[in-house]
């Protein structure tokens, strides 16, 4: 996912206009933070990981309370959230925002 598309994601679900979001990724490590211009200390991180071959996903961590917004999972499953990585961190960054509207 690029990172003109998860402008867009965040984009319509921002709700405050005055709020200005950026989003920085490193791909080769798989991480992706966004910020925004609420304050200098509130930062989101969205990390793929794996813990074996058959467990893979997506953790979102609020950087500022060092605290876990959510654990998204890849697979086919009932109980999985996404089947491939876009999807996945389109709902990372959905959720990463309305995380953020919850706590500040």
């Amino acid at each position: 996912m690029t990172k003109k598309e998860m402008m867009e994601i965040i984009k319509e679900n921002n709700i405050n206009k005055d709020i200005r979001w950026a989003v920085n990724s490193t791909k080769n490590n798989g991480i992706i933070v966004i910020t925004n211009n609420y304050s200098d200390e509130v930062r989101f991180t969205i990390t793929k990981i794996a813990y074996d071959e058959e467990i893979e996903g997506i953790t979102i961590k609020d950087d500022f309370t060092e605290s876990t917004v959510g654990m998204l999972l890849k697979g086919d499953d009932r109980w999985s959230d996404f089947r491939e990585w876009d999807e996945g961190i389109g709902s990372a960054v959905k959720a990463t925002v309305r995380s953020f509207y919850n706590r500040y």
